[in-house]
């Protein structure tokens, strides 16, 4: 198990059994050691994404290596994370950009499963939800990662690239439903 800290604006990721510095693979994951029991049957995973967005409002992108859509930074929770923790780990991990916790705004959580269960390239079902946030950087910020993004763009909100990752372009209109009312959005 890990858990991430952050320390002097560092994130560290720690075995919180033995307290050591911890690299988790996939297959050491959360959800990694679930799917030796069950194969690829449907599993619920809570995760966290993160819409970035630059100085003209326009949302960072990453294609996805596996399916070559177009999605926001997400990913799974991981035992002893909190979704603030999750969610930096996961932007750091796959565009580079270290964020503080506390500059990611939580603006909807999203778990309808019209649009939230997920057939993975490999074959796994997932019913994921997430908390989504929002967060500012420059789009002159030097951008990379562990792979699972073959490349970033920046785009308008409402002119996505395509193709575009459906739970994507959900979390997109419901972030626009929070601009527009001011009030968190659950579905």
């Amino acid at each position: 198990m890990a858990s991430g800290q952050w320390h002097d604006r560092e994130l560290v990721v720690k075995d919180v059994v033995t307290g050591h510095p911890a690299r988790v693979t996939f297959q050491d994951s959360h959800l990694g050691r679930l799917r030796r029991h069950v194969g690829h049957d449907l599993l619920v995973s809570p995760g966290a994404q993160v819409l970035v967005l630059d100085e003209r409002d326009r949302a960072l992108l990453l294609r996805c290596s596996d399916t070559g859509e177009w999605a926001l930074p997400a990913g799974a929770w991981e035992p002893g994370d909190s979704f603030r923790i999750t969610a930096t780990r996961e932007l750091l991990e796959e565009t580079g950009l270290l964020l503080d916790p506390d500059d990611l705004v939580p603006f909807a959580s999203i778990s309808t499963a019209e649009v939230h269960t997920i057939r993975c390239p490999n074959g796994d079902l997932v019913h994921a939800f997430a908390l989504c946030f929002w967060a500012r950087a420059s789009s002159h910020t030097r951008l990379g990662g562990d792979g699972e993004g073959t490349d970033f763009q920046w785009c308008p909100l409402n002119v996505l690239a395509t193709p575009t990752f459906a739970v994507t372009a959900e979390a997109v209109r419901v972030y626009l439903r929070y601009q527009d009312t001011g009030l968190f959005q659950a579905d």
